[in-house]
């Protein structure tokens, strides 16, 4: 579903195999779970024209289960630079370049 809002071939269309990569390689096992969620923007989003440069922060936590305490969570912090350009079809919408 990510890539419908990429740009064909763009930076982050090739950013989510990336990503369906590093899904694949930290939920091994039948006993692993791996959280993927937004954190916050750490910058306010800058939009000149049609486009526009957003810097979100995105957390991902991999459970390994079973586990004592904290021992088998392993968190990792994203930040990106992210750059949208805004569509016409329908009026309004951005994409991801």
């Amino acid at each position: 579903m990510a890539k419908c809002y990429c740009i064909i071939d763009g930076i982050w269309c090739n950013k989510v195999d990336e990503w369906e990569e590093y899904i694949n390689i930290n939920s091994e096992g039948e006993c692993s779970f791996l959280i993927i969620y937004f954190d916050k923007f750490y910058k306010p989003t800058e939009i000149i024209g049609d486009n526009a440069v957003v810097y979100a922060r995105i957390i991902t936590d991999n459970i390994v289960l079973p586990c004592k305490k904290m021992d088998g969570l392993d968190i990792d912090i994203f930040e990106y630079e992210t750059e949208l350009i805004k569509q016409n079809y329908p009026y309004g919408d951005w994409e991801l370049k």
